[in-house]
């Protein structure tokens, strides 16, 4: 399994940044091109730690790996 070590995720910079918007009351997302983030840096810093956050996961321990389904 690969993971993360807690340096490499704290060194985690954005250069460029590219989101699609998902809205619940339309049937389909607004693809976005590269967006440029607020130059005072909050949403980069924003946008950075919720990646990091991303970087702990979610881990499944099956109990019967074996199976195929």
């Amino acid at each position: 399994m690969a993971v993360l070590t807690p340096p490499v995720i704290e060194s985690l910079q954005i250069e460029n940044f590219i989101y699609h918007v998902i809205r619940h009351d339309l049937d389909d997302p607004s693809f976005n091109d590269e967006v440029a983030l607020e130059q005072e840096q909050k949403q980069k810093e924003f946008f950075e730690r919720q990646i990091r956050r991303a970087c702990e996961g979610t881990q499944f321990l099956f109990s019967t790996p074996d199976e195929r389904l």
